[in-house]
Order: C-alpha cells, then structure tokens, then sequence
C-alpha cells in the first residue's frame, strides 16, 4: 500500500510529461525527440532536456506511443529503494515542470536578496526564510549539488544564477504549498515522518541502503526529514488546488495545415479562398493526421497565436495565414462547445495552469527573504 500510495503521488508528473510530448506532437507531428530520465536528477528544463529520477520516455515508430513512459533503473539500485524516494521529490518536480513549460503562465519573479540576519543560538544556518519558515543552508546546498550532477549527467548547461534560482524557486514553492495545507487543517508531525520513514526503510531493504542513497545524493538523515515532510503536506495541498479544475471547459475542435514554405501557405491560402476543400488540402500536407488538433481549451496549446486564432472563429471559417517559430499555419474550426467534457491531457494542462496561478499569488502575498548570495 505504501509503494503504491508513493506511485500515485509520482504519477500526475508522468502524466504532465506525457501531456507536453502528446501537445508538442499535435502542433508538429513530424518532431520526433528523445527525451531521457536519469536518476539522481530532478529538474526539468526544455522539453528535450528533461531530467527526472525512475522514467525513461523514448518515442516509438507508432506514433500513437509517443510519450509513452515506462520505468528505467540503473543496474546498482533496486527498484524498490527508487520508489521510497519519491515522495521526498514529487512536488518540487510537478512545480519545477510546470513552471518551465506552462504556456500561458508567466515566470516567477525572483524574490529581494536581503541581508542575513544573526541566526538565533538554537536556528541552524539559513539559505531564505518564507513566511518566517526557514529553508535550511543545508538542504539548499543539498539541492544544488544534486542539481549540478543533473547537469553534468545530461549536459545541459546552467549558468550559476540560474542554478541557484532554479533550486530556491523549488524550495520556496514547496514551502508554500506545506504551509497552506498546515493553514486549511492538514497535520504531518514527526512522528507521521518517522514512522513512513521507518516503513519505507524496510521496503528499501534495510537503512543500509537508505544510507547509501543519501551519500550518493548529497542528503543527511535532517535534510531527507524534512523533505519528506514538506512533500508530504505540498501533495496534500497541491491535490486540492488541482482537484478544484472543473470536468468541462469552453472548448473548440479544429485542424490545421501547417508547412514551413510561406509561398506553399499562400498557394494554400489562396486555393482556399477560391472554394478548396479545407480537410482534402490538409490530408494533402498531413496525410497521417489530416491536420486534425482535437478538441481543446484556452490555454492548452503552445503556440497562443495558433489558439487564439482557433477562438476568434466560428466553425466552418478559417483563419489567415499565423506564422510562428513551427512554420506557416492556417487553421479551421470544425465545431465549438462552451461545456465539452475535457480529455484527460487537457484537464492535466488546467491544473498544472491552476497550480502556477496559485503559486504567483501566493509569492505576491507572502515575505521571501533570501538569504544566500
């Protein structure tokens, strides 16, 4: 029950990958990436630098498989000891996730650096304080290492500062979120902690092993605590806010013809305006998929020039010629629903979009200090 309790906390971050691999494809069904999980690692960057502990998501000739994912454990750890680590990482990764690749969300700002105050006899050395919580220099420091050997396994370049922000932008939202399931009744003490400590030692195999993954991940018997701590409360108020995205939304279903020759988009376009058909001259550049987007709502697809368009028709019309970082598209509504069901990836991307709005306000109402340079 414990492992599977962990999975089900580990699994809407799949499925938020997923979702980003399946919207890629439906704007550019000819993008084929291979996207690689390593363990260890727990940060996310572009779609096609994706880092993360226990997954692998490699494209199949199908397209239907694409993003599908599936596990990946390296020879030396055993699958079980992958799986007690979750729960210490799940928030920071959805947060991480969604604050990289959300596209209508505007990016965090970063906070006010304020000078260190005197630490108290019996307060351990800081790295920010949120809310008059502090973040320990210790965890912070833990962060970071793990974050630059992510870097170095997947040869992704970050500057200093950008490593830096990465990791206090995890921390401070994990904190908020542990903060605002405290404040609407939620409870984990340390007795909570230690006892789901002590059951996932035993699944791990003996606190041997426990040991050897903290050595090898740069956390302490402290910092892996207190994480478990907060990613315990942040999934707890996280579900609530995520839970909270209606089933139905204003949607439209539509397709497109997209080509990366604007003289082919305008010969589209103008065999259009004389009376072709839109689906034959989309089967024509898009034989597997005729073009076809789907249903989907506001804030869903990655190019917002490509949705708005979508909005602004009526079914049946088409739009003029949207150039964007893709190519030339033009799209067709073929039909409108102000309350059509929402499909399980489009549900994923309002909640990921809900959750972000509700970190930004949460940043704009709460004291960050940090205090680290």
């Amino acid at each position: 029950m414990i492992l599977a309790h962990l999975f089900e906390q580990f699994k809407p971050f799949c499925e938020f990958l997923t979702l980003n691999i399946r919207r890629i494809v439906r704007i550019n069904s000819n993008i084929s990436k291979t996207i690689i999980w390593t363990p260890g690692a727990r940060y996310s960057h572009e779609m096609n630098r994706v880092v993360v502990v226990l997954c692998a998501i490699k494209p199949r000739s199908n397209p239907s498989n694409i993003g599908i994912i599936k596990p990946m454990l390296p020879p030396s750890m055993p699958k079980r000891l992958l799986l007690v680590l979750v729960a210490s990482i799940v928030p920071g990764l959805l947060i991480s996730c969604g604050a990289s690749s959300t596209p209508t969300s505007t990016a965090i700002p970063p906070t006010q650096i304020q000078p260190p105050p005197t630490p108290s006899p019996t307060e351990p050395p800081l790295a920010a304080r949120v809310n008059g919580e502090g973040i320990w220099l210790a965890e912070y420091q833990s962060e970071l290492q793990r974050l630059q050997s992510a870097s170095t396994e997947t040869n992704t370049s970050l500057t200093s500062e950008e490593q830096r922000q990465k990791v206090l932008d995890e921390l401070i939202n994990s904190t908020l979120l542990a903060q605002a399931a405290v404040k609407n009744g939620y409870n984990v003490d340390d007795q909570t902690v230690q006892a789901r400590l002590a059951e996932l030692t035993n699944q791990a195999g003996g606190a041997d092993k426990v040991s050897e993954w903290e050595a090898k991940y740069f956390y302490t018997e402290d910092t892996l605590h207190m994480a478990l701590r907060r990613s315990m409360l942040a999934v707890l108020q996280r579900n609530q806010i995520i839970n909270a995205v209606p089933q139905t939304a204003d949607q439209v279903h539509a397709r497109q013809i997209l080509v990366t020759d604007e003289a082919a988009a305008n010969q589209i376009y103008q065999n259009l305006q004389a009376g072709a058909d839109f689906q034959e001259q989309a089967q024509i550049v898009d034989p597997l998929t005729g073009g076809d987007l789907g249903w989907f709502p506001r804030g869903y697809l990655f190019q917002p020039d490509v949705e708005a368009a979508a909005f602004s028709l009526q079914p049946e019309q088409f739009s003029p010629i949207i150039k964007t970082s893709y190519g030339f598209h033009i799209i067709e509504v073929v039909e409108r629903d102000n309350q059509h069901p929402l499909s399980p990836d489009a549900r994923l991307a309002l909640q990921r979009q809900a959750l972000m709005t509700w970190l930004q306000d949460q940043r704009k109402n709460s004291q960050i200090d940090i205090l680290v340079q």
